[in-house]
């Protein structure tokens, strides 16, 4: 029996485009995506922005914290929890409850 594998719904972000749309979209209640991986399983949230530090690049969110533009967590940037740009593909893995195992 064969398993689909199917592409993470992230996939085609990377750290520069993420910090592009930080900068020109992200003020106090946009809503952004946050992908966590952890034992081989990762799913899609989302969050509000609760505030932005231009100066130091960095956006708080109401429910996971800090993070860079990049999308990186401001305390553990090689951690599983990145915030993201809500693109249609990740909302509507949200949406239907999607997560992905790999391992």
């Amino acid at each position: 029996m064969m398993t689909e594998v199917t592409k993470l719904p992230c996939a085609e972000q990377t750290p520069e485009t993420t910090k592009t749309w930080m900068k020109e979209y992200a003020v106090n209640r946009t809503v952004v995506a946050v992908r966590n991986t952890q034992g081989g399983i990762t799913a899609y949230k989302l969050d509000v922005v609760d505030s932005i530090n231009p100066k130091t690049g960095r956006i708080y969110t109401e429910q996971y914290g800090a993070f860079y533009y990049s999308g990186k967590n401001c305390f553990h940037p090689k951690g599983q929890t990145w915030v993201l740009v809500p693109t249609n593909a990740i909302l509507d893995a949200i949406d239907a409850g999607k997560i992905w195992m790999f391992g």
